[in-house]
């Protein structure tokens, strides 16, 4: 809205609605299992094998989310001022349920049993969750153009405030209620100046945050297989980032993007995934890994197209430490100066397109290197490339049908068997006397297999 002056309003509202279920299986005592802390009796199924059932865990959630954010801008000929405020409030409900799994592996209200009930009309449940958040964000931000345009000044603020509210409703949960709230200020400015209408140079200066990721972390794991608590809600300080970038680019004919970085992390939060002993159910935790240190290079070549090509390359150099020694809880263990956690010394990519109007194509090729999945670095990802190719033609209007064409992808071209990453971070894959001489058990890191090969061939038009 244009209120004269050089001064316009604008308002943004949303709302977002997202709803699913979380699956897995587990397996869970006839007898003497427990809800929370209290044990049940005898549930009288059957396809009971040993004394155990197998079950699929259920967890439906449903998410609301809706803000608004609002500004007010002042522009001369030299200067932009914004000044805005954003706020947010949104819910997470989650719940859990089990149900019976045949001999055939079938599942669906067995005998009325959906979802498994205890005497007294009770849902069997490790949890019940409800979460809201809000959050206030003021900012301002001023850019000032000079030199005819070619030294480009910004500098901004924003001030976060993170409320959390969180209940568990289900029986024997420990703690019932939690939450938490943040402040937290981030200053950024940005500097850049052109030396040529194709060339420039820029400098940056950010700062961010980030809190715990997942409502399930304010609150202890609880199954039917234990009267305790599989996990612990975690006392996690929020993330805070200071990052330096200078380097240079030129577009034309042919881009380039040249930059030099260093970040410095403080509470640095790892999200992490990991089953239930003897079932597919995951259990999300954060950990928190200290202070991290991440310097390096980026490179970014492309041509622009000639003769119906285009090739692209990239290449990064990664240099990520952490900072202090790891609190394992029972003790501390020598983590410090270790290479930190899924960063790659070095990673590149190759790409070529083609397009002539009517064929078309496109082949990429990645690599990334060894990555460690502990924070002592005793298990790591090996290094992998993986390549994909696209070819595809575009057809005549036919008839009504406008821009039809026909296209086929093909992942992973080789069939190479690799590991894309860790789905859970553990501080050491094996067990060691930690830096007072106390016993810090292992736990091996699980992983996520990368696909395998994949031929798909897609038709599409436009009316």
């Amino acid at each position: 809205m244009n209120l004269g002056h050089g001064l316009s309003l604008n308002s943004t509202a949303y709302w977002i609605h997202e709803y699913g279920p979380a699956t897995g299986l587990n397996t869970i005592p006839e007898v003497g299992g427990y809800q929370g802390s209290a044990t049940y009796g005898n549930l009288g199924l059957p396809y009971a094998t040993n004394g155990r059932y197998t079950t699929e865990v259920v967890d439906p959630w449903r998410q609301d989310m809706s803000g608004i954010n609002a500004s007010l801008v002042w522009e001369t000929a030299h200067n932009r001022v914004t000044a805005g405020w954003w706020y947010s409030y949104a819910t997470h409900a989650e719940w859990q349920r089990f149900s019976l799994i045949d001999y055939s592996g079938n599942v669906n209200n067995i005998n009325g049993q959906y979802p498994i009930k205890l005497p007294g009309d009770m849902i069997l449940s490790g949890f019940n969750l409800n979460f809201k958040q809000q959050i206030n964000m003021g900012y301002i931000e001023d850019a000032v153009r000079l030199f005819d345009d070619r030294l480009l000044l910004r500098a901004g603020f924003k001030a976060a405030m993170v409320g959390r509210a969180a209940t568990d409703s289900a029986a024997g949960a420990e703690p019932y209620k939690n939450g938490s709230s943040s402040f937290e200020p981030m200053p950024q400015v940005a500097v850049s100046y052109k030396l040529s209408s194709k060339d420039q140079l820029f400098i940056n200066g950010t700062t961010a945050f980030r809190t715990r990721t997942n409502p399930e972390s304010y609150f202890g794991y609880l199954t039917p297989n234990s009267p305790t608590p599989t996990s612990t809600p975690a006392a996690l300080k929020d993330e805070y980032s200071i990052g330096e970038e200078i380097g240079y680019r030129h577009h034309g004919l042919y881009n380039v993007s040249v930059s030099a970085f260093n970040y410095n992390l403080t509470n640095h939060q790892l999200s992490s995934e990991g089953y239930l002993p003897g079932s597919t159910q995951l259990v999300y935790t954060s950990i928190n890994a200290g202070g991290q240190t991440a310097r390096g290079v980026q490179v970014e070549l492309g041509l622009g197209w000639w003769n119906h090509f285009s090739p692209y390359v990239s290449a990064q150099y990664l240099h990520a430490t952490t900072d202090n020694n790891f609190n394992a809880g029972v003790d501390y263990l020598p983590t410090k100066g270790k290479t930190a956690v899924t960063s790659p010394k070095f990673t590149a990519a190759v790409g070529l397109n083609y397009d002539n109007g009517s064929f078309f194509g496109d082949f990429n090729l990645k690599y990334v290197g060894k990555q460690y999945t502990t924070l002592m670095d005793d298990e790591s990802i090996p290094s992998y490339v993986v390549s994909n190719l696209t070819l595809g033609y575009r057809l005549t209007k036919i008839r009504s049908l406008k821009n039809p064409q026909i296209q086929l992808n093909l992942v992973n071209l080789g069939d190479n068997n690799y590991l894309s990453g860790p789905q859970s971070f553990s501080a050491s894959a094996k067990t060691r006397t930690g830096i007072f001489g106390n016993t810090v058990q292992g736990s091996s890191p699980v992983y996520l297999v990368g696909a395998g090969f994949a031929a798909l061939v897609t038709v599409a038009t436009s009316l």
